[in-house]
C-alpha cells in the first residue's frame, strides 16, 4: 500500500506540475482492494458486533445472578467447608471453576453452531463483496472464542465468588449472617441486566 501510495503521489506531482489549473488540488489515496469492496459493510457489522458485545454482558450478569443465587443457597456448605478448615481460595475455586465450565460449554455450542451457519452467511453477502471464501472456522477464531469464553465465565464467577468470601464460619449457626448483602448484590444485578436490555433495544431501535 506505501508503495502504491507513493507512486500515486509522483504521478499526482507530475500532473500538477504539467496542469496547474486543473490539478494542483487533485488528491487520490491507495486503498487495498478488500477495504474497497468490503466498506458497505463495515458499519453495520461494527453495529452488529456492538450489538453482541451487549447481549454477551447481559447475559454474564444474567447467569452470574443465576450463580449468586445457587451460591446463597449453598452458604452452609461453604461455611461448612471454612469451619473444616478450607481455606478461602479453596472455596472461591469452587464458583469460579463452575463458572467457566458453563461459559467454555456455551463456547463449544455457539462453534458447533457457527460451523453450520457458515455456508448461510455466506450467501448472505452481497455477490459484488470479494473474499467470501476467507469466511471460515479457523483456529484463530477458535481461540478468539475461548478467550472470550474464559473471560465471561470469570465475569460471571465473580458474584457468587464475593459471596463466598465473605461467608463466614458464623452462617454455620446463622444463615442471614451475611444474606442482606447478598441480596443487595441481586438486586444490583437485576437493575443492571435490567439497564442493558434497555439501552440495547434503544439502540437497535435506532
Amino acid at each position: 500500500r506505501e508503495y502504491a501510495q507513493a507512486q500515486i503521489d509522483v504521478r499526482l506531482r507530475q500532473l500538477a506540475a504539467q496542469y496547474p489549473a486543473t490539478d494542483a488540488e487533485l488528491k487520490i489515496q491507495a486503498v487495498p482492494l478488500q477495504q474497497y469492496n468490503s466498506q458497505e459493510l463495515r458499519a453495520p457489522l461494527t453495529i452488529l458486533l456492538t450489538a453482541v458485545a451487549g447481549l454477551l454482558l447481559i447475559a454474564c450478569v444474567n447467569v452470574s445472578g443465576l450463580l449468586l443465587g445457587r451460591a446463597i443457597e449453598r452458604s452452609r456448605e461453604a461455611a461448612i467447608r471454612r469451619s473444616l478448615g478450607a481455606g478461602t481460595f479453596a472455596v472461591l475455586r469452587l464458583y469460579v471453576v463452575e463458572g467457566l465450565l458453563l461459559s467454555l460449554a456455551g463456547a463449544a455450542v455457539g462453534l458447533l453452531v457457527a460451523l453450520n451457519l457458515i455456508g448461510l452467511l455466506r450467501a448472505q453477502v452481497p455477490a459484488s463483496v470479494s473474499g467470501t471464501a476467507a469466511i471460515v472456522i479457523d483456529w484463530r477464531t477458535a481461540a478468539f472464542t475461548v478467550a472470550i469464553a474464559i473471560a465471561s465465565g470469570l465475569l460471571a464467577a465473580w458474584a457468587p465468588a464475593w459471596h463466598a468470601g465473605r461467608t463466614s464460619k458464623l452462617a454455620v449457626q446463622d444463615r442471614s449472617a451475611t444474606s442482606s448483602g447478598s441480596l443487595a448484590m441481586r438486586r444490583l444485578l437485576a437493575w443492571l441486566q435490567l439497564t442493558l436490555s434497555v439501552v440495547l433495544v434503544a439502540v437497535s431501535v435506532l
